[in-house]
């Protein structure tokens, strides 16, 4: 057997200096050294700025080793090595990689040298390219990278920000658990997940909604919106393509997005502000859409004095539905848009799923309600006809009025407004309607509203004929 005897010093002392010795003196070394980086072999390893640190301690016997035994270093004299074993078989005795639960594939199939060089570098780790995105798509598909919205590591080059290259806990080779791994660059978003309602998809993964390499959608969301909502929301997405009156929120702009916040928000259901608020934001103008004009809400409730409870409570959801509906103005149940309507309970679906329906289904009460004239039920004498019953917006303004009770200060007739004129009195109150002459109520004593102008001209009289003639038919 043969035995190599090495001198282990510095680079610096060993080789150049001694190879210029013997350059400018002609003659022997001042110190013979037996080592693979001399002028007439390997000295170009020693170039790179990384260099694998055997080769810096003269250890090339670590990987290699002499295909000929007795082979000495002699300066000019040929001599030939051969490795010691195939790329992770020499790479791992030292490198203790590969025992965790992923592994990278190159590793597993034992093939480091794909992406190191195994002297020297100009790159740190010795890897063969930086930024190192240019190894990464020798095997990885361009096309996930590819996008009009593309993540900053990524766009940099550099997946090992996220991602380890050799072995993960986690699936991915992802640093560390996916959301805590976004949490490193993006604080703000996290600082905005401790609120009180945070969205599903944020506490599992925010791989969830959001390509974290490239999209051709903004903030790299992996389906537009809706689409991405949908993803989950399948139910919401059945109601809203099969609603027969389409809010203008859903389907505009930035639709789901426009109402809720799809990270965490302390409101439920995730709303971006409280749910008036939320509605004033676009109901602060008068809007033109396919189902009639809508009045400047925010500006109307500024000018009145007496709101509708639901209002009160700012909750618009309690009559309409926000996401649509099959009913005019999004209501949530049935409203009759019309002034004359014959009445049914299902007429006014929407009203008494608050208000007491027996107030029109009482002729005579003393308690039922206070519109009343001594015990006359005076909405019942309104509303409960079978041909012209005045729906609810005859008398009421359904957002409120300066009027209690939402009466409002005209009604719309055809194409005309007519007004009411109405005033509260001690025990009743009085109008006097563009639809008929002045009429006055009051519920401890009960009046008796005749007709001035028939009494005057004879009306009384030609009523009375008037129906004759209609029995006579």
């Amino acid at each position: 057997m043969c035995s190599f005897s090495f001198a282990y010093y510095s680079i610096a002392g060993i080789t150049e200096n001694n190879i210029d010795k013997q350059q400018a003196g002609g003659g022997a070394p001042a110190l013979e050294v037996e080592t693979c980086i001399t002028s007439e072999c390997h000295l170009e390893l020693m170039k790179e700025k990384y260099v694998h640190p055997n080769i810096k301690e003269d250890k090339c016997l670590i990987c290699h080793e002499p295909a000929k035994k007795c082979t000495q270093y002699k300066s000019g004299r040929k001599h030939k090595f051969s490795l010691k074993g195939k790329d992770a078989e020499l790479c791992l005795p030292c490198h203790n990689i590969g025992t965790k639960e992923y592994v990278h594939e190159p590793i597993q199939k034992g093939i480091c040298l794909e992406c190191h060089y195994p002297h020297q570098s100009p790159y740190p780790y010795l890897i063969k390219n930086i930024p190192v995105a240019l190894m990464c798509l020798k095997c990885h598909v361009k096309g996930i990278f590819k996008g009009t919205t593309i993540h900053g590591p990524v766009a940099l080059g550099h997946c090992n920000i996220c991602h380890e290259p050799h072995e993960s806990y986690y699936e991915a080779l992802t640093r560390g658990e996916p959301v805590e791994e976004c949490y490193k660059c993006h604080e703000k978003e996290k600082m905005e997940f401790d609120k009180e309602f945070v969205h599903k998809p944020v506490r599992e993964d925010c791989n969830n909604c959001h390509d974290p390499h490239a999209s051709p959608e903004v903030e790299r969301l992996k389906l537009p919106p809706p689409d991405c909502c949908y993803d989950c929301h399948k139910k919401q997405q059945k109601f809203i393509e099969s609603a027969k009156v389409k809010h203008a929120a859903v389907t505009d702009d930035k639709m789901c997005l426009n109402c809720h916040n799809p990270h965490a928000s302390n409101l439920p259901k995730q709303l971006k502000e409280a749910p008036i608020d939320l509605c004033l934001v676009c109901h602060n103008k008068e809007m033109e859409t396919p189902y009639g004009n809508i009045l400047n809400m925010a500006q109307f409730l500024d000018d009145n004095s007496y709101v509708h409870g639901p209002i009160l409570k700012g909750d618009c959801s309690a009559c309409h539905n926000p996401h649509g509906s099959d009913y005019w103005r999004i209501v949530k149940k049935y409203f009759p848009q019309e002034f004359y309507a014959p009445f049914s309970l299902g007429m006014y679906e929407l009203c008494f799923g608050c208000h007491d329906k027996t107030t029109a289904l009482t002729e005579e009460t003393t308690s039922v309600t206070g519109f009343r004239n001594g015990e006359q039920n005076l909405h019942f004498m309104h509303v409960n006809k079978d041909y012209k019953g005045r729906t609810c917006k005859a008398c009421h303004n359904i957002h409120g009025s300066n009027n209690p009770l939402h009466i409002a200060d005209d009604f719309p007739f055809g194409t005309m407004l007519l007004p009411i004129n109405y005033e509260p009195l001690e025990n009743g109150g009085r109008c006097s309607p563009g639809c008929h002459e002045t009429k006055e109520y009051n519920r401890i004593n009960p009046v008796e509203n005749k007709s001035e102008l028939f009494e005057m001209y004879g009306g009384e009289k030609e009523e009375k004929k008037g129906r004759r003639r209609r029995r006579r038919r």
